[in-house]
């Protein structure tokens, strides 16, 4: 049971990197991107929310089924607060990272192993503090110094990464279809 922790934190983190590659490949086919860098409205501001939106669309069937999860890994259902939480601000963290890979890679084609090579190594203290969380609360230690670290990353990404991926976004490739 003490394992289902970084095996639950392992799946969250393939999960959300298996959509990485095109949180903004529609956006640039669909010639959005030319509209959000002509648009008055800041163009950090439409990128954080469409990481905010897809944040939420990507988190919600995950913390629906996190109950699910909890019973098939044997973990205590008392847990489940602090999972809850620890994964909401972890796919944030992962999703502003993968947000800012895939505009990194925007004209190209196939790019999801390029994406995995650029989050991954930027994602690991997401991993490791998410499951340091929950090995903190299967030995009775304190589990709020790791949930308030990734909380503090996740943060610190909620606010370095939109104007990163809207510099990134603002000199990309034209013709992205």
């Amino acid at each position: 049971a003490r394992v289902g922790g970084g095996v639950m934190w392992c799946a969250v983190l393939f999960a959300t990197l298996l959509n990485a590659e095109r949180i903004f490949v529609d956006t640039a086919q669909e010639g959005l991107l030319e509209q959000w860098r002509i648009a008055s409205v800041p163009l950090v501001l439409l990128v954080l929310l469409r990481c905010v939106i897809f944040w939420l669309v990507t988190t919600v069937p995950m913390l629906l089924s996190l109950p699910l999860v909890f019973v098939l890994l044997a973990q205590p259902l008392t847990f489940l607060p602090y999972a809850a939480l620890t994964i909401a601000a972890g796919t944030l963290a992962l999703i502003l990272l993968s947000a800012l890979g895939s505009a990194l890679t925007l004209g190209l084609k196939k790019s999801l192993a390029l994406v995995v090579l650029l989050v991954l190594p930027l994602a690991l203290p997401t991993l490791i503090f998410g499951a340091a969380t929950m090995l903190a609360l299967h030995s009775g230690e304190n589990a709020a110094v790791p949930a308030l670290l990734l909380s503090a990353f996740a943060l610190l990404l909620l606010v370095l990464c939109p104007p990163l991926i809207a510099l990134t976004l603002r000199h990309a490739p034209q013709n992205n279809a």
